[in-house]
């Protein structure tokens, strides 16, 4: 092949390779020019982007209804925590006071037995009964014991 020839060769095949990229570049702006032309729709994500948020708003109200819901509940808590031990202590002080009170109920009747006999012992009284009233006690008892023996002198005579 000559020299001549395979210059015209080259031209050819340039011109082919420009044709060649020149209908690709048509094909490739043809394509992107369709996309330009068609819309592109965002509704449908837009649709879910907004239901998305409207969800998360609903969960959000909802967390803040527990949270509050738990704070009411923490305080209800605390008060029956604190009603529980008031509960207790006052059914301690309950079964203190009627202890004490079979304990006094105990010692007057010992007390009521022993005066009956003649006795002045107090026992679990002697706390109530200050002592001048414990003197007057004695006195009076002893009064009682020397009439009756005054008396029982006097019968047998």
């Amino acid at each position: 092949m000559s020299l001549l020839e395979r210059v015209a060769l080259a031209r050819i095949a340039g011109c082919l390779l420009s044709a060649g990229l020149l209908l690709s570049a048509r094909g490739v702006h043809a394509q992107a020019q369709t996309r330009a032309q068609a819309p592109i729709s965002c509704d449908r994500v837009e649709r879910e982007l907004t239901s998305a948020r409207v969800e998360l708003e609903r969960a959000r109200q909802g967390l803040r209804a527990a949270q509050g819901q738990a704070a009411e509940l923490e305080e209800l808590r605390e008060k029956l925590v604190l009603r529980e031990r008031e509960r207790d202590e006052r059914s301690a002080a309950l079964d203190a006071c009627k202890k004490a009170k079979d304990d006094l109920c105990a010692a007057a009747g010992s007390f009521a037995q022993r005066l009956g006999q003649g006795q002045l012992k107090l026992g679990g009284l002697g706390t109530c009964v200050d002592a001048s009233a414990r003197r007057d006690l004695a006195e009076q008892l002893s009064g009682w014991t020397n009439a009756s023996a005054a008396l029982a002198r006097w019968s047998r005579r």
